[in-house]
């Protein structure tokens, strides 16, 4: 940021030009006239996007299983058809 404040204040106050800055710092002229040039150097920080999830096309028959579960006598939970075979049984064409 040191650098930043020299060239910006050599470009300013001094008055010298972008190539005599950038002979003088060693900095390249395209990276000089960025720094003369930009007011603010905080990153933006882009909001994240909200994405579905994977599941969620079956959400609606994941639950629908979970009732069915709960209903079913307690012995008899989760020995109907194993996840994979609900899935094939269920989603099959």
């Amino acid at each position: 940021m040191e650098q930043i404040y020299r060239i910006k204040n050599m470009s300013k106050y001094e008055g010298k030009s972008l190539r005599k800055i950038s002979e003088i710092t060693g900095h390249d002229f395209s990276t000089v006239k960025k720094y003369v040039e930009k007011e603010d150097f905080n990153q933006e920080i882009k909001p994240k996007r909200k994405r579905t999830s994977r599941l969620s096309p079956y959400k609606s028959i994941v639950t629908t299983w979970l009732l069915m579960d709960l209903n079913a006598p307690r012995k008899q939970q989760h020995e109907t058809l194993l996840p994979t075979e609900r899935s094939t049984f269920i989603l099959s064409p």
